[in-house]
């Protein structure tokens, strides 16, 4: 730790130290701030070696904070990571309820529709994408199987 004279004649403190052959170096405003961040350093070294540094210190500083939040319910950093992987990540991409229900709604229309007829008044068309659909032969062999069945009529071939 040492005094720094700006060129302005502000005086501040900085506090270096060498972790991995990689200096560290940052200036506070006050004596007693760097005091404070120099025994934190050498805490963090007593207690975790070089390991302590290798996270950059304002990522150290934001799991510190989520520490002080979590403390309060009694929950540690790694069981809230945890739980936000598994409720809320897994699900980002999933529909929402509405879509689900609208999805859900347009089903038992299409199935109502379907049961009160013996004349298929749905007629189901199959659109592939070439560039995105995989291998067309296994699409042409589910169109053949489908016309097979009787449910499709030849005019509804798909287009290839």
């Amino acid at each position: 730790m040492h005094k720094l004279t700006y060129s302005s004649g502000r005086v501040g403190w900085q506090v270096a130290c060498m972790v991995n052959g990689q200096g560290i170096r940052e200036a506070f405003p006050t004596k007693e701030e760097a005091e404070t961040q120099a025994a934190q350093i050498r805490l963090m070294v007593e207690n975790e070696g070089a390991a302590a540094f290798t996270l950059p210190s304002d990522i150290r500083a934001i799991a510190a904070k989520c520490i002080e939040k979590l403390a309060h319910f009694g929950a540690t950093l790694d069981e809230s990571v945890d739980h936000y992987i598994e409720h809320v990540l897994k699900y980002r991409n999933a529909p929402t309820v509405s879509e689900i229900i609208e999805r859900e709604a347009m089903w038992r229309c299409l199935r109502r529709e379907l049961s009160c007829t013996n004349e298929l008044a749905v007629r189901p068309v199959l659109v592939l994408d070439p560039s995105s659909a995989g291998d067309l032969c296994k699409w042409q062999r589910l169109s053949e199987v489908a016309l097979r069945s009787g449910q499709v009529s030849d005019n509804a071939q798909p287009f290839w």
